[in-house]
């Protein structure tokens, strides 16, 4: 009775043999079990985008649940050309069920290791390791064991508490080291059945999309086209009217976005697309950035990096992009840091760390794994200071309140930095979504 990604399919609808850009094309997508019978509720999680490989465009669906079995998938096409729809059952409504009830009943399906360390008799030196996770509503340590099991490690500025079982001969205070211990799975045979249909393509419309300029509408050589006459607004917002496209048909810019990236800019859907495999914004002005550019940005800037892998890939992407930054060895586990690039001669100093535990990493000292929020409100900040943050992956098998209350402690530490230094540059880096969890 479960969503069948075989089964079900997606169909354009009253697809057109044209159509001009910035026009709106809408998708259908039917559920079906694997007994190929329409499904009647909702609560599958698709993905839809609109691309076309040769020229590397691709923009999201956004999807709307119709409750019934069947879906909406609406798509802007911002680009001239040609396109193709795809969609992917990532969970089917009931693998969705099953993953949200283990991340709030069996959050310990990903467990860490301590590791102590001291002295022993005879000048001799002792270790051992034990089993930790978070502490969390009774949630994740379940089979840790009761009363006096565990060393707590209380942080008082987060209000959250590492629980680690008591060493046999070592002190609390002997914890040294930090690591990932493993996964467990926590599914039943049933469950493990429905999540072997995770993240598959579905079979629908092939047909291809042809786009065009609009008619008329030329200035000074580019071709003004796309929503200039229409209005569409989306969860409350109006798209860009004016998009100019060279000879070429190599996308420039949305001629009316040139306000500069800030907070509280309307995000609309889609909020951009790809072509030729660069990003075009729809709701800012972005840049594209040479070496020169890029270290003329970063001049006298102290850029502090704190998350997951996905901004320690950042983190390597400016080092390799600047020649002039130079990364310095501070003999520590590489991917959870602290790292450190610099650029004497630019003033240019780079930073990155993960963001604390709970942590997936290699052994790692325990005393680097700082938390976010810490980190935030022991800097000064200023004009010549930038801060990006993430975090998301290394939280997935945890209550959604564990979550948020790491969010808002940040969120806190935040308005607290712009208080007191309100030209402080602060990006926030959302979650990677191609990142599926089937445990």
């Amino acid at each position: 009775m479960s969503t069948s990604p075989g089964h079900t399919k997606f169909i354009i609808q009253n697809l057109k043999e044209s159509y001009q850009i910035g026009e709106e094309l809408y998708v259908t997508v039917q559920a079906k079990d694997f007994e190929n019978k329409s499904k009647r509720y909702g609560g599958d999680f698709f993905q839809a985008k609109l691309f076309w490989s040769k020229t590397k465009a691709s923009v999201f669906g956004e999807v709307v649940d119709l409750l019934n079995g069947s879906y909406s998938v609406r798509f802007l096409l911002p680009w001239v050309g040609k396109a193709q729809v795809a969609v992917r059952l990532i969970h089917s409504s009931e693998a969705v069920q099953v993953l949200k009830h283990h991340r709030e009943s069996n959050s310990d399906r990903v467990f860490f290791n301590g590791y102590y360390e001291g002295p022993g008799p005879n000048k001799t030196r002792l270790s051992e390791k034990v089993m930790c996770n978070v502490k969390w509503d009774n949630n994740g340590l379940e089979h840790m064991g009761t009363e006096d099991c565990c060393c707590e490690y209380n942080d008082p500025r987060t209000g959250e508490t590492w629980h680690c079982q008591r060493p046999k001969s070592l002190p609390c205070s002997a914890l040294v080291y930090h690591s990932m211990g493993g996964y467990r799975n926590r599914l039943t045979n049933k469950e493990k059945m429905l999540m072997k249909q995770t993240n598959k393509g579905i079979n629908g419309d092939k047909r291809i999309i042809n786009i065009f300029h609009s008619e008329g509408n030329e200035t000074n050589g580019m071709l003004v086209t796309g929503l200039t006459q229409q209005n569409n607004t989306v969860q409350g917002g109006t798209f860009l009217k004016t998009y100019t496209f060279d000879t070429e048909l190599t996308f420039t810019r949305p001629a009316e976005v040139t306000e500069k990236c800030h907070p509280g800019l309307h995000t609309p859907v889609p909020a951009g697309f790809y072509l030729n495999d660069v990003w075009t914004s729809f709701v800012c002005s972005t840049h594209h950035f040479t070496t020169q550019t890029t270290t003329e940005c970063l001049k006298d800037k102290h850029i502090y990096m704190m998350g997951d892998s996905t901004m320690r890939q950042w983190f390597e992407f400016f080092v390799k992009a600047i020649p002039t930054l130079k990364q310095m060895n501070l003999h520590v586990q590489y991917k959870s840091g602290p790292l450190i690039a610099v650029d004497v001669d630019n003033n240019i100093d780079l930073h990155w760390r993960a963001h604390g535990l709970p942590l997936r990493a290699a052994k790692t000292a325990f005393a680097d794994l700082h938390y976010i929020s810490n980190e935030i409100d022991d800097l000064a900040g200023g004009p010549h200071t930038v801060i990006m943050f993430n975090l998301g992956p290394h939280f997935t098998t945890y209550p959604l309140d564990f979550f948020t209350h790491r969010v808002l402690r940040i969120r806190k530490a935040v308005l607290a930095l712009l208080q007191r230094a309100p030209d402080t540059t602060v990006i926030i880096k959302t979650v990677n979504t191609g990142y599926k969890v089937t445990l």
